[in-house]
This record gives C-alpha cells, structure tokens and sequence, in this order.
C-alpha cells in the first residue's frame, strides 16, 4: 500500500520536481530542480533551511533574491528569521549565468527575451514561466517533508521584488498565502494605458483579472530611506522614472494607483502600504519589518534566558506612555516640552526601585512606536498618540520593561501602517509584544513564559484585550484584529474560554493572568466591567489586572479568585484630569509574587501618578497618602468585610502596599 501511495504522488507531481535523495535535511543545503520547459531546460539551484524536528504544520517561506542573483545570502540571512518560526526556507537561484536578462527573471520570461522599445511579442506557453516554478518547488518540498500546509509565503526584495508582485497579477492563483514585495526598483502599473512591463497594457491582465488581484493579501514594504535618485541599480528609463525619482516615491505611486483602481472597480482593496522606517535598499534591515508581515503570530518572548531564581517577581505596570503628542501641543502652547527638557529617564526615576525588584516588567503601552506620525483618524479621534520609534523602546528596555500589551485605543492610532511600524520596531529592539497582531489568531496570542522557581516551574500565562465598542473602534476606525486585518485584541468571552481551555489542555500548571484595557477615563468600576470580570474567571481565569481608566480601581475576590479592576497609570505624561473628576490621584501597579514553595501572592503598591502633583515625576506614596489610597479602595471595592486575612494594608517606610494572598 505505501508503495502504491508513493508511485501515485510521484505521478502527480509536475515533471522534474522531484527533490533528489538525501535533500532537505535539516539544517541548510541545496539542491538542483529542473524543469525542462523553462529556458531550454536549465535548471535552477535552490538553496533551502529546514529546522530541527521539522513540524507537520511548518510554514513554508520563499524568499527571491535581487538583482545580484545571490540566493544563498539571502538563504543564510534569512534562516535565524525562519529558525524562529519553525519554517522550511526556500531561496530559488535564477542564475546570472542561465537567466540573464530582466525578462527572464523579473518580467517571468512571460514574453521571453525582448526590448522594452519593441512591440510586445506574443507570449510564451505558460509552462516555459520562470512565474510557474514557485509552486511546483512548493510542491515538491511539501511532499518530500509530509507537509499539510497548503501554500508558501512569498517575500522578494528589489529585482525579487519585481518577480513577485509581477508573478501575482499573471499567476493570482498561485499558492502564495502572503506576499511581501519590499524596495523594487519599478513596477508594473495596474494600467492598461502604459505598455508592459511599466503597465499592463498589451496583456491579458482586464478587470476581472485586476479584481482577483486587489483581493490578495499583499504588502508593499517601502524602507523610508532608500531615497538615492543616483543609486547605481536605479532604472532611469523613461517609463520608470514616470513612476518617481527613487524606490520609496515609486512603491508609494504604485500603492496609490493600484488602491484607485480598486475605487473604481468597487472592490474591497486587501493590499497594505508598510514603511520600514530608517531603511534604504538593504534586505537585512527590511526582513525585520517583513518578518511581522508573514508571521502574524507574536514572536517568541525577546527575554534573554533567565536563570533559575528562589522567588519570582512578574511587575504589571499600567498605561505608559511618554506622551510625546501631548508635549508636543504644550510646547506649542507655550507651556515647556518636558522630554526636550528632562529626558526619557525622568519621569520613571522615583519608579525605578519597583521596576528593579522584578525579574519581568509586563506593561500596557498606550502608543503606537513608528517612524510615520501621519494618522489616517486625524479631525475624527480626540486623541492620537504618537512615539518616539528610537527614544521610546531604549527607554523601555533601560528600565527593565521588556514585555507590552499593545490591546488598547490607542495602539492603531497610525492606522494599520503605524501598527505594523510598531511591531516591527519593538521586535527589532528586543520588546516582546501581545495583544495585537496582523491578524486575530496573532492578536489573542498570549505572552507566556515558564520560569525556573527553586525547585519548581512556574508556567505564566498574559491574555490582553481592548473592550468592544463597535461603532466607534470597530465600524469607524478599525482598530480590532480579524481573521485577515491587522488590529487590537477584542474582549470576548467565548474566544477567552477557547484560549484558556487551550492553554490548559497543553500546560497542566499554567498559571492564566488577564490583563483587559476597559472602563471609562476617571471613573470606577461599571457593570460591564464586573459582568466581563466574572465571565473571564469562569473562564478558567486565574488573575485578572485590568487598566485603562487611567486611576486606581475596585479591588475583588470572586470565587476565590481576585480582580483589580484598574491598576491605573504608571507613566502617562499628559497634563491629567484627576481634580476635574475628583479622584484620588493613584496608580496600583502589581506584583505578581511566586515562592520556592509554590505560594503566591500579589503586590498592589499605591503610587502618585497626578502629573499636576509630581510634575510628571510619578512616585510612591508617602504615609498619608497609603491610608488615603487605602481608605478609597475600602470605599468603592465589593465586600472588603470578607477578605479576611487574604487582604493585608503594610504601611511601613520601607514597604507600603496591598498585600492579596492568591494561595
């Protein structure tokens, strides 16, 4: 039977795709394909990685070399990327030496070897396509390797960038899940009115084509630097310089004009414009950018290793943000830039003892972290938030904040490139990131580590989430994830429930932190929000640590579970509206303790986080401000008379916090 199993695959397979014996092992080699319609039968090198205890379920990534024809470079400078994601890596070589002219391999040897000033010939069979060799490679690999994946993601950079994003509009049914096209040099117009290979006129790319096209998930990845209008490689002809003085005005003009004929076919437009922000025409320096674009999943945690420890202590720190948009409108106010005159490092200096007590620094960071501050919701949204792209991670990092959340109302304040900006920046630093992605499955991805506690693993577990508010966030500005758009985590229970029983049927100690951005600014707790609580507990739910209301909030056990309804802001440096609303001006971060012995406790440690008060300087409150903290959250939180023992006030000069007994 596995013998007539295999004739009949090795049948089906397109001629000359079978891998040779002893190919696609693991670790990096390469093999010879042949294909012998194509270019009188030449055959082409592929240069291949394939990871340790390859998975069933392995992505695959096709990466097309540039104008140097090197695919074993960018093989070797892609395989740490690929590493990370358990994925086969598969660079195909159109050799200098076998395919020489741009019309064997960036135009896809559609029309064979022809002069752009001559009429266009008739094209060639399909077959003789260097377009028609991806998928039988794919093919070939998936066979050898027992793969169910059903496609390859695509990624070309420069001359490989003009093989790809040609490829689609003559094969849109190739099995590319997600292309990435980043730095050609020139493009192909959707544009009948300009002769191929600047347009589509002369070939049988017509509307109906032109719709299947626009419905791709495509990425055109622009470095915002590869602006040389000399740079040796450029095309000056007349027809690409049409198109604008250098790469990054061209891949812009080419977005634009293929965003314009999706208006006027009345299609929905899937393609997206992402700027690598610092960039010129490298394809190491865009592959980071390209990475957060073809693996939609949050990356692995970007802490380094950390050795076994007698106690653990996991800090959730609140809304942070170092409000560059709001300074910024001070400064023109007249009213002084506290950044330009401080720095980065001033407003967590009186902070830095509880980030330093820590081993993890989990925080909601309230801002986008991107080169571009252009906002498609200007006029639309009260505020926009903006960062440093450069200023604001190093800051994160000095101070020991390595993993944030990103589920909140303002992390797509850029729009969908902002957010792709972020992403990419914050991995290229070294943040870890949760809550939002390029699609929803990446978006609900928790952030999860296992720690070594003594003698014992501890298993931790972060889901975040932006609360639905559908006319506003979903309708208007389209902040949340779905299947195929980027956004923000949505709070839903039944996706909770699913990821919870998920993470629990996999990790029989996880240990399931929710970590919500909910609530009105300046206000308590409202019924939506304990409905959300007690729905996330029943969830399977172990902690929940909510934020977003910018002050401290209710503190409440249910079902010998606890909630801290807000935990406020940690460094949040807009001016604030605590005396206007008449709340008390604190902040709870969390502690979130773990002993060698397995018990667990978590620390509410009151700070001052009025900026009217500490002058953007948040600290830790002295005496009378505990008890005054102390005295609110008596007041407001549910049946404070039950917590017994569980709940303990330590008012101390050296130690003044909440102490809750988890078990």
């Amino acid at each position: 039977m596995k013998l007539a199993c295999l004739a009949a695959l090795i049948l089906v397979l397109p001629v000359g795709a079978q891998i040779p014996p002893g190919a696609f092992q693991p670790g990096k080699g390469s093999y010879t394909f042949e294909q012998p319609a194509i270019n009188q039968g030449r055959p082409l090198r592929v240069f291949y990685s394939v990871p340790v205890n390859c998975k069933p379920d392995a992505p695959v990534l096709m990466v097309m070399h540039g104008v140097q024809r090197d695919a074993d470079r960018y093989r070797d400078d892609w395989t740490t990327i690929a590493e990370r994601h358990g994925a086969v890596l598969v660079c195909p070589e159109f050799s200098k030496t076998d395919f020489p002219s741009d019309s064997q391999y960036n135009f896809g040897n559609v029309y064979g070897d022809f002069h752009e000033e001559t009429k266009l010939p008739a094209p060639l069979p399909e077959a003789q396509w260097t377009f028609t060799c991806l998928d039988p490679i794919f093919d070939a690999v998936a066979a050898r390797l027992k793969l169910k994946t059903p496609g390859y993601l695509l990624y070309g950079h420069s001359a490989g960038s003009q093989f790809v994003h040609r490829m689609l509009f003559f094969k849109p049914n190739a099995k590319a899940l997600r292309t990435v096209s980043a730095n050609a040099g020139w493009y192909m117009f959707p544009d009948p009115a300009v002769a191929f290979p600047y347009g589509t006129g002369g070939t049988n790319c017509d509307d109906a084509r032109l719709r299947r096209v626009l419905g791709l998930p495509i990425t055109i990845l622009l470095g915002d630097q590869d602006i040389d209008p000399n740079h040796k490689q450029l095309r000056r002809t007349p027809g690409a310089m049409a198109q604008g003085p250098f790469r990054f005005a061209r891949g812009k003009a080419f977005f634009e004009a293929a965003r314009k004929q999706a208006e006027r076919l009345k299609v929905p437009f899937a393609w997206q414009l992402v700027t690598a922000p610092g960039v010129a025409h490298h394809d190491k320096g865009m592959s980071v950018h390209a990475e957060a674009v073809l693996f939609p999943k949050t990356a692995p945690p970007a802490l380094g290793p950390l050795a076994a420890t007698a106690s653990l202590r996991v800090l959730f720190a609140g809304d942070l943000g170092w409000g560059e948009s709001y300074q910024d409108a001070y400064e023109k106010a007249g009213k002084g830039h506290i950044l330009k005159a401080k720095g980065y490092d001033y407003s967590l200096e009186k902070l830095e003892p509880l980030l330093k007590s820590a081993q993890v620094v989990v925080a909601n960071l309230e801002t986008p972290v991107a080169q571009t501050r252009t906002s498609p919701f200007t006029g639309q949204k009260d505020y926009i938030h903006y960062s440093d792209p450069v200023q604001t991670p190093a800051a994160l990092l000095r101070h020991n904040i390595n993993v944030v959340g990103l589920a909140n109302n303002h992390t797509v304040d850029l729009g969908q490139e902002g957010l792709t900006q972020t992403l990419a920046t914050l991995s290229a630093k070294g943040v870890a990131t949760f809550g939002a992605g390029m699609n929803e499955e990446g978006a609900r991805a928790p952030w999860h580590r296992t720690f070594q506690v003594g003698s014992q693993s501890f298993s931790l577990y972060v889901l975040t989430a932006f609360e639905y508010r559908e006319a506003e966030y979903d309708t208007k500005y389209q902040f949340y994830a779905k299947p195929n758009r980027p956004g923000v985590a949505s709070i839903d229970l039944t996706a909770l429930k699913h990821q919870v029983e998920t993470i629990r049927k996999a990790d029989k100690k996880a240990f399931v932190v929710y970590f919500p951005h909910w609530g009105q600014n300046y206000k308590w707790r409202n019924a939506e929000q304990t409905a959300t609580a007690h729905g996330a507990i029943d969830a399977g739910v172990d902690l929940v640590l909510g934020h977003g209301a910018h002050m401290m909030g209710e503190i409440e056990q249910y079902k010998d579970h606890w909630i801290a309804y807000s935990i406020g802001n940690f460094v949040f440096n807009s001016a604030g509206r605590f005396a206007k609303n008449g709340v008390d001006p604190f902040g709870l971060p969390a502690v979130l303790e773990v002993a060698a012995s397995g018990a667990l406790s978590l620390e509410l440690h009151p700070i001052v986080s009025d900026n009217a008060l500490t002058q953007y300087q948040p600290r830790p409150v002295n005496a009378e401000e505990f008890d005054q903290a102390k005295a609110a959250l008596l007041k407001h939180s549910p049946e404070p008379e039950t917590w017994g023992t569980k709940v303990q006030f330590e008012n101390t000069p050296d130690h003044r916090c909440v102490r809750v007994t988890i078990r």
